[in-house]
């Protein structure tokens, strides 16, 4: 592993370049090493993910405990839906399409 550090004014940015063979685990630090380097990313193999099921609030539109974005253009409902989706959550009451939270989440 090779590391280039880069410094403009008082941000620091460090650098890896990492080969490693075929099918080798990645490289662990321990927790002092990892406070010394600062942030980095860990790369993962897309095949080496394993698949989680999704429980969902609206199904197929808000999954449980993941982020969900309400964007659009100002004056256009945002808040409105944003309410009604906090007041069928809390109530239970059916979504648009029939489905419905089971029970009301909180």
């Amino acid at each position: 592993m090779t590391d280039n550090h880069i410094h403009n004014g008082d941000i620091g940015i460090s650098m890896s370049r990492v080969t490693a063979a075929e099918g080798s685990p990645p490289a662990t630090l321990s927790n002092s090493e990892q406070k010394r380097q600062g942030p980095s990313v860990v790369l993962v193999r897309a095949s080496e993910i394993v698949p989680e099921s999704v429980r969902w609030i609206w199904p197929g539109i808000i999954a449980k405990g993941k982020v969900t974005g309400l964007a659009g253009h100002p004056g256009l409902g945002k808040s409105q839906v944003a309410l009604d989706v906090a007041a069928t959550v809390s109530t239970g009451r059916r979504w648009p399409g029939g489905s419905t939270t089971r029970t009301p989440v909180t």
